[in-house]
């Protein structure tokens, strides 16, 4: 004789009960990225001590720096910054004005 087991009377569980270890790993995972996202940022902010010709150097000037630094952390400062100074010397050469 076999026995059936009625699942459907069986309360139903949140993921995090069933599996407490995974509801804090997902936390910790979240921290971490902040967290690096937080570093990256401030290393991005070291380019606000360069003087306005090295930063002309490396293509950008100031005004694209802050405004990629002023960004959400959810955004990618550099990548920003990147297609702005991009954008900014598509215009120039276009003869475009700022």
């Amino acid at each position: 004789m076999s026995v059936i087991h009625d699942d459907a009377a069986a309360p139903i569980r949140h993921a995090s009960v069933l599996y407490p270890h995974r509801a804090s790993s997902a936390v910790g995972g979240w921290l971490r990225a902040r967290f690096q996202r937080i570093r990256r940022r401030r290393k991005f902010l070291r380019l606000l001590d360069f003087d306005d010709k090295m930063l002309d150097d490396i293509g950008v000037s100031r005004r694209e720096v802050e405004a990629a630094a002023g960004l959400p952390l959810s955004q990618n400062a550099a990548l920003e910054l990147q297609m702005m100074a991009q954008l900014r010397k598509r215009r120039e050469q276009a003869g475009q004005p700022r």
